[in-house]
């Protein structure tokens, strides 16, 4: 009888381990080879029109961004910060022509005189929902200077 129940107990523990190989293999199986839901291909929605409206910091007053992007890239970039309205002309945008954002942000600095003054940055990306890059900056600065600078792709 005792023979048996180590037969058994022998039985058992053979099959467990199938039982076991099994379910890893199938684990396995369903991790390492994306599902039809995991295959989808994300595209990037460019945005026509981006407005951006804050109170502003530090007394810089109201800050408004509002761009217009087409085929070819941001068209129009207008940022009103430190009382003024500052229009990027075409020639700016031509740095950074071609590429299409679908997400701005802004940030502010106080800045110095000797770099002038204080400064917002416009902050254009292009991204995923499994994240986001800042693809270029512009940056405006209290003297009235407008720089526009292509940031390159991590990924690239």
């Amino acid at each position: 009888m005792r023979l048996q129940k180590l037969n058994n107990t022998e039985e058992i523990m053979h099959s467990l381990r199938h039982f076991v190989v099994i379910c890893v293999v199938m684990i396995g199986s369903y991790v390492g080879f994306p599902n039809s839901a995991d295959a989808d291909e994300e595209g990037r929605l460019p945005l026509a029109h981006m407005y951006f409206n804050s109170a502003g910091l530090d007394n810089s007053g109201p800050i408004n961004i509002d761009a217009l992007q087409d085929s070819n890239g941001i068209s129009e970039l207008k940022v009103s910060a430190f009382g003024k309205l500052n229009t990027v002309t075409k020639a700016q945008l031509a740095v950074i022509g071609g590429r299409a954002f679908n997400a701005m942000g802004a940030s502010y600095s106080r800045g110095y005189a000797i770099t002038g003054g204080r400064s917002v940055y416009v902050l254009l990306c292009q991204g995923f929902s499994s994240g986001m890059e800042v693809a270029a900056m512009v940056t405006v600065t209290e003297r009235g200077d407008v720089r526009v600078k292509a940031i390159q792709s991590k990924s690239q």
